[in-house]
């Protein structure tokens, strides 16, 4: 048994250190030397209510440039979930017990740019506009007014990646972004912005079944709303070329074409909201029914059918729903965590949640990487052991790691355990340092020793 075991362990290194020294699979900067740009406005837009300007705004989570010295990095961006309502809306409402929840800053928008900054990404957690006659008594004026709420973020979603792209022109390409590379993804509402960006755009598509109200009139009304590219930024492409739904939803399978980028699912097979199936979403504060949709198990298939997923097929996931990974037995977001939340808590508290964004991001990474052709053999600013003049020792360790280099800084010295997740981040400041491990479990790291002059990672074995 003991044997058995070693083999694991020397497997799951040889993965890590390939891992480590390729982009976006795995994690290859560490917290601290993400850097994080809040509050920018990527441009502005009639809002529901009350009906004035106001601006979109967005947080970017990317490697400081001090250490990432790639030009062209991909791009993901995501949107929260919240029904499109307020937050404080969300917050009264009697089935979220008081969570706060429906902005960029959500527990699980955080944590997934946060790390998959750290794997090389430059990754948006954004906002876009909300508001829609929750409250109403008529299911028509819910179907009505929440369907204008997502033809609205889709707008926004679109002005967004315009914005990035236009980044690339206009700003000299401050973010270091390759404009052919960019997804669009959210969670729950979210993922119902980035389905329709990718799909929602002709004419015929608001006539679909699922998009016409009790009458026969189509519920989006483009002259009032504007165009399906309406926003700011005009003259770049609004199109995303990967999309990430975690429990989202489409109007209608019939608005789907094989121009549409591929299409990535996740999905609680119990969400209580948005159903997996085709079935009626329901009014996230009521539970009462809104409209029908499909959802993740039925919008796949039609990727499929339609040849939309052919590059996950060739990425070598298999099967008639390529694409699809359902959550089963888990409901609305089991990868996000709120207080006072009965939907949310205990059950989906913040351990459980990050196990199920490390499935998320180490499923979705490898697909992503194969779809938009990255090349993961970019390394950041990494320093061979013989330049740095390394000294680490000892190795295997118990308790105390020491760490010494010559002629450069050591700003901060890191633990990855073999899943790619930074277990421990250590602050130093001086051209040696010591780094307690004590607390951490048996078993083989990569150590990450970030120092002015460039990084380099070393195996560390732990007794």
């Amino acid at each position: 048994m003991r044997k058995i075991y070693f083999l694991l362990l020397i497997c799951a290194f040889s993965v890590t250190v390939n891992a480590q020294t390729n982009r976006f699979k795995q994690a290859v900067f560490t917290d601290a030397q993400i850097k994080v740009d809040t509050n920018i406005v990527y441009g502005s837009a009639l809002n529901f209510s009350p009906a004035v300007n106001v601006p979109l705004k967005m947080d970017i989570y990317h490697a400081n440039p001090s250490f990432d010295t790639l030009k062209n990095r991909p791009v993901i961006i995501l949107f929260h979930s919240g029904s499109f309502l307020p937050a404080s809306i969300n917050a009264a409402s009697p089935s979220n017990g008081g969570a706060f929840l429906g902005t960029r800053r959500d527990s699980a928008m955080v944590e997934m740019c946060r790390q998959l900054a750290k794997r090389g990404w430059v990754a948006i957690a954004a906002t876009h506009r909300l508001g829609w006659v929750a409250n109403s008594p008529s299911s028509n004026t819910q179907k009505i007014t929440i369907m204008r709420a997502v033809y609205r973020a889709t707008q926004d979603s679109r002005t967004l990646m315009r914005y990035m792209r236009k980044s690339i022109d206009s700003m000299a390409n401050v973010y270091h972004i390759d404009g052919n590379k960019i997804v669009v993804g959210g969670s729950s509402s979210g993922a119902y912005v980035a389905l329709h960006a990718n799909s929602l755009d002709k004419g015929s598509d608001i006539l679909a079944p699922n998009l016409l109200d009790s009458v026969g009139n189509s519920v989006i009304d483009t002259v009032s709303l504007g165009g399906f590219y309406a926003g700011n930024h005009k003259g770049y492409n609004s199109r995303p070329n990967l999309v990430l739904s975690l429990g989202g939803a489409i109007a209608d399978t019939s608005i789907m074409s094989k121009a549409d980028a591929p299409i990535i699912a996740f999905h609680g097979v119990k969400d209580p909201t948005t159903p997996y199936n085709r079935g009626i979403v329901k009014n996230a504060g009521t539970f009462a029914p809104i409209t029908t949709v499909d959802g993740s198990n039925s919008f796949i298939l039609t990727a499929n059918n339609l040849g939309i997923n052919a590059p996950i097929v060739a990425a070598g996931i298999s099967g008639t729903k390529a694409g699809l990974f359902p959550f089963i037995g888990a409901g609305f977001e089991p990868y996000g965590w709120y207080n006072k939340a009965p939907l949310f808590a205990p059950t989906n508290a913040r351990p459980r949640a990050l196990l199920y964004i490390d499935t998320i991001l180490n499923t979705f990474s490898p697909i992503a990487i194969s779809i938009l052709n990255l090349n993961t053999n970019q390394p950041s600013n990494v320093k061979n052991i013989e330049s740095i003049g390394l000294k680490m020792y000892p190795n295997p360790a118990k308790d105390i790691l020491n760490v010494s280099v010559q002629n450069a800084t050591i700003e901060n010295i890191a633990l990855i355990d073999v899943t790619g997740k930074t277990v421990l981040s250590s602050s130093i400041n001086n051209n040696q340092g010591q780094v307690n491990i004590s607390e951490l479990s048996k078993g083989i790291y990569t150590v990450l020793i970030q120092t002015t002059t460039g990084s380099v990672f070393q195996k560390l074995v732990i007794e």
